[in-house]
């Protein structure tokens, strides 16, 4: 992990513990991960990018599908195609992004962004996304358009990083975050928000 993303994350880190009201209170934990995007299909295959997340695991349980969001503390940096992006250029945000555990144990990221200069010839989309509804639509599979609008692929891989952040959480934390149709309805409207985006720009006269 380059300088620049840890200390990102620290930032981060210190945001969270500040924002705690008791300090004697319960306990929780600032976790960190790692991904890899590897390339598959398309102009930028066998080309690797990386990036990072953390956020405030306070409100798991590690029981059933659960999701912590921009809410809890997500924080994301990716570098991807020459440029840097956060959970802020997510195409949903705040709603999303997300990070998606089944019975504890991490499913993925459900992470989408569409990043047009004003220009047919100079844009990017990407995604980080997962088949199953039932997990949120979170996982390990990447989909780009770089300066075109045929769709390709890559695979994504994450590894926890260095030992947690302890932190301080005020009394009365209210527990598990409520994920479920809303959420998937937001999604839809995204996608199809960037699907009517594809048709215009197809439309559009060349010059």
């Amino acid at each position: 992990m380059n300088t620049y993303r840890k200390l990102a994350l620290a930032i981060a880190g210190l945001t969270l513990s500040f924002a705690a009201i008791e300090p004697d209170s319960v306990h929780a934990a600032v976790i960190n991960y790692d991904f890899r995007v590897d390339i598959t299909t398309g102009s930028l295959a066998n080309n690797t990018y990386e990036g990072s997340f953390n956020y405030d695991d306070s409100t798991l349980t590690g029981i059933g599908v659960e999701a912590v969001g921009v809410t809890e503390g997500l924080f994301i940096l990716f570098d991807f195609f020459g440029e840097t992006y956060t959970q802020t250029d997510e195409l949903s945000f705040p709603n999303f992004p997300i990070a998606v555990f089944n019975n504890g144990n991490l499913v993925g990221l459900n992470y989408l962004v569409a990043d047009f200069d004003n220009s047919l010839d100079d844009f990017s989309v990407f995604s980080i996304f997962g088949d199953d509804t039932t997990l949120l639509n979170a996982g390990n599979q990447f989909s780009y358009q770089v300066n075109s609008f045929d769709s390709f692929e890559g695979n994504v891989t994450y590894s926890l990083d260095s030992p947690s952040t302890s932190i301080p959480e005020p009394d009365g934390v209210l527990g598990v975050s409520l994920l479920g149709i809303a959420w998937l309805l937001n999604r839809a409207i995204a996608f199809s928000h960037h699907a009517q985006i594809t048709r215009l720009r197809r439309k559009a006269p060349l010059i």
